[in-house]
């Protein structure tokens, strides 16, 4: 299972709203992945569109075997997007995700 949080870095809009997650499923792993046990800390850092949508993501800090199959699955997260005066607008948004391996 994934955890998220968001959090944005300059330069951001003053008095911008920041995006809401509103779809995020797990990544999907396969059996060699779902044998390693442990916590996994990723961070990522992506554009969420005017749509809501998740892209041009690269990892920060990432894991050997994991990054593709997390990168997949935030191809497909939904995000309500970023406002400013009220209009949707693109920023790019770092993902702070937890891979809980422990089950």
């Amino acid at each position: 299972m994934a955890e998220s949080e968001g959090a944005l870095r300059p330069p951001y809009p003053e008095g911008a709203v920041r995006p809401k997650l509103i779809d995020a499923k797990p990544p999907k792993l396969n059996a060699e992945q779902r044998a390693v046990r442990g916590i996994a800390p990723m961070i990522v850092k992506c554009t969420i569109t005017t749509a809501g949508t998740v892209v041009d993501c690269c990892i920060l800090q990432g894991i050997n075997g994991y990054n593709a199959t997390v990168l997949e699955a935030l191809a497909h997260w939904r995000y309500e997007p970023a406002t400013l005066q009220g209009k949707p607008v693109s920023v790019r948004y770092v993902i702070q995700m937890r891979l809980d391996l422990t089950r």
